[in-house]
């Protein structure tokens, strides 16, 4: 059963990650953050960040570690009190960890990037070229299995960690502005 949240004034919603059914986390042009899935509110934590940073995904592995995603990259490691900026591409548009080390990220581009010491460096596995053939979004359920998408909903597959992807079809009506799976 859905239940629609009231509006929080919140400008700007890009991505929400939640990690349990109740703590999770909004990024967008400000940051909003809840404990009971019901009451958002703006974390101490987020006046770290300066105001002219745009998010357009978060990542949370747990309550402790996780990743902002948009004009900049940061990493914390401490539920969210400090905010290390990651020497990555000028701008990403979504990102994606499977555990405290291993990620994968869409740049600018449309390249798809990979790291496995928790995004201080990142490697291209995939360069799909600028333009509406690039990739935008990406998702991993673990090291090897994963899916993008096109700018257009093309949905790709891939069996080997992102090193060569599979076409595996065109979703139909309005593109998503995101793909993501449970298990």
């Amino acid at each position: 059963t859905w239940t629609v949240q009231t509006d929080h004034g919140f400008d700007g919603l890009q991505a929400v990650d939640f990690i349990s059914p109740k703590w999770g986390i909004a990024v967008g042009y400000e940051i909003l953050f809840t404990e009971d899935g019901l009451n958002w509110q703006n974390p101490e934590w987020a006046t770290n960040i300066p105001d002219d940073e745009y998010f357009t995904h978060v990542d949370f592995v747990d309550k402790e570690t996780g990743w902002l995603a948009g004009s900049t990259l940061r990493r914390t490691e401490d539920a969210g009190n400090t905010w290390e900026e990651l020497g990555a591409s000028a701008y990403t548009s979504d990102i994606c960890f499977i555990d405290l080390s291993r990620g994968w990220m869409v740049d600018n581009s449309g390249n798809i990037l990979f790291t496995d010491d928790g995004g201080k460096t990142w490697t291209v596995i995939s360069d799909s070229g600028a333009g509406p053939e690039r990739f935008t979004k990406v998702t991993f359920m673990d090291e090897d299995n994963g899916w993008a998408m096109k700018l257009f909903g093309q949905v790709y597959r891939t069996e080997d960690g992102g090193h060569s992807w599979e076409f595996i079809g065109q979703l139909p009506g309005k593109v998503p502005n995101g793909i993501t799976f449970a298990n």
